[in-house]
C-alpha cells in the first residue's frame, strides 16, 4: 500500500468516546478513553430546573449558578454552588432578594478568595424585572447587594460578569424590545459598577444578538464580541457580528459579514498573529467554519472545518500551537483539534444520549490553567460538568 497522498481514518469506539484520526502526527492525538477525565452531575435537588453558568475559581475550583422553580406557585430561587477541585460541594446558597418573589442566577465571578459577586434578575409576580449584582464571601454569604435601575421597555434574558483592573464589576445584559417583534431589536447593554455600588458607563450595542457565555476579555482588558444582526430587521438575511471594545465599552471595530442566507457567529478568540478568529456556522446547511480577521478587522474567506457535521453551534478556543474548536451536533460533541494554519489535526467526540427532539446544549465551555478544558451540558440525569484532559 503507498502511503504518500493516502490518509487513513480509523474510528475506535471505547465507552462512548469515538476517535478519527485523519492524518498520522508526530504528537498522537489522545485516546479516546482519556478524553474525559471527569464527569460531575448537578442533580441534588429535583425542583431546580435551570443552571446558566459554570466559572472556574483560583483554587481550580468551580461556580455553578443557576434557578430553583416551583411549578405550582409563583416562587423562584437562585442558587450558587460552590465546588473544590476534587469536585466536591463545598456550599451551596439560595438567593432571593427581598420584596420580589421570583429570582434567578445568571453569573457567578470569583473577584479575590475572598469574595464572589453574582448577577441576576428578580420580579414580583412575573412583573417589573430588575437586575441585580450581589456581593458574596469566601462561603457564600451575602455581604453587600446592588438593584440596578428598572427596565420597563425591555426583556432581560441573560447576564455576565468581568472585572476590570480599575476595580469596577463589568455588567453585560442581553435585551429586548418589548413593543419591538423584529429580529433587530436584540441588544446587548453594558454597565460598571464602581466599588462605592455606583452605576455608571453605560453601553449600548443596537442589533446585536449574542450569546453572552461566548463574550470573553483579552490580557489588555478589550472585550470580544460576536452573535448575529439582523440587516433591514428581518430574518430573510441573518450576518455574524463582530466587535472589539476597549475596557470601557468604546468601539473600536465592528463588521457584519457572511452569505446572502443564515450565517451565525457562535464564538471569537485572537489568533496567533494579533488578529482574530470568528467561529460559527453558515447558510441553512449549519455548516461549521471560521472566519480569519487582522488586526484592522479585515475578513478572509471562511475556512470549512467539518462540512460533515451538522451543526447547532461552535466555539473556538485558542491552545498550545493552535486552536480547539467544540461542534455540537444532535447526539455528540465534537471536539476538533487544529493547528495554527487551521488544518484539522483530529477530530474526537463524545456520545450523547438525547432526551428529547432538541441538541445537548454545551455551555461555558473554559479553558484551565494546565490545558484542560471544563464545560456544562444537560441530560436525562442531570446538568453535568465535564472535565477534559490538556489538550
Amino acid at each position: 500500500m503507498k502511503a504518500s497522498g493516502i490518509q487513513l481514518a480509523v474510528i475506535l469506539s471505547i465507552s462512548g468516546i469515538f476517535l478519527c484520526c485523519s492524518e498520522k502526527n508526530e504528537n498522537p492525538s489522545p485516546k479516546p478513553e482519556e478524553i474525559i477525565a471527569w464527569e460531575k452531575t448537578i442533580n441534588f435537588r429535583k425542583e431546580i430546573t435551570s443552571i446558566h453558568s459554570l466559572s472556574v475559581k483560583s483554587d481550580e475550583g468551580f461556580l455553578v449558578s443557576g434557578g430553583i422553580h416551583y411549578n405550582d406557585n409563583n416562587f423562584s430561587h437562585g442558587i450558587v454552588i460552590s465546588l473544590n477541585s476534587s469536585r466536591d460541594t463545598t456550599w451551596c446558597r439560595q438567593i432571593d432578594i427581598e420584596g420580589f418573589n421570583q429570582c434567578e442566577v445568571f453569573y457567578a465571578l470569583e473577584i479575590s478568595p475572598e469574595e464572589i459577586v453574582i448577577t441576576g434578575l428578580c420580579r414580583l409576580n412575573f412583573t417589573g424585572t430588575v437586575r441585580y449584582v450581589l456581593w458574596l464571601d469566601a462561603n457564600g454569604n451575602k455581604t453587600d447587594q446592588l438593584l440596578l435601575p428598572e427596565l420597563p421597555e425591555y426583556g432581560i434574558y441573560d447576564g455576565k460578569l468581568f472585572l476590570l483592573d480599575n476595580g469596577n464589576i463589568y455588567l453585560a445584559s442581553s435585551l429586548s424590545l418589548i413593543t419591538d417583534l423584529s429580529q433587530a431589536s436584540h441588544i446587548l447593554r453594558t454597565d460598571q459598577i464602581t466599588e462605592e455600588g455606583m452605576v455608571t458607563g453605560e453601553r449600548q450595542y443596537d442589533n446585536v444578538n449574542c450569546t453572552l457565555d461566548r463574550m470573553s476579555q483579552m490580557e489588555n482588558g478589550n472585550f470580544l464580541i460576536t452573535g448575529t444582526t439582523f440587516p433591514g430587521g428581518i430574518a430573510d438575511n441573518i450576518e455574524i457580528v463582530f466587535i472589539l471594545t476597549d475596557p470601557s465599552g468604546e468601539i473600536i471595530h465592528r463588521k457584519q459579514f457572511g452569505t446572502e442566507s443564515w450565517d451565525v457567529g457562535e464564538s471569537v478568540c485572537t489568533d496567533f498573529e494579533g488578529g482574530y478568529m470568528v467561529s460559527g456556522s453558515i447558510t441553512y446547511s449549519n455548516t461549521p467554519v471560521i472566519y480569519p480577521l487582522s488586526s484592522s478587522a479585515e475578513v478572509s474567506p471562511f475556512v470549512s472545518v467539518a462540512d460533515t457535521i451538522y451543526s447547532y453551534g461552535t466555539l473556538l478556543k485558542k491552545a498550545q500551537e493552535g486552536y480547539l474548536m467544540f461542534v455540537e451536533s444532535f447526539d455528540r460533541l465534537y471536539f476538533v483539534r487544529l493547528d495554527a494554519d487551521l488544518r484539522v489535526k483530529y477530530t474526537i467526540w463524545e456520545e450523547f444520549s438525547p432526551f428529547s427532539p432538541y441538541p445537548t446544549m454545551s455551555m461555558h465551555i473554559t479553558l484551565l490553567k494546565d490545558g484542560s478544558f471544563a464545560y456544562l451540558y444537560l441530560n436525562e440525569t442531570g446538568y453535568v460538568i465535564v472535565k477534559t484532559i490538556p489538550v
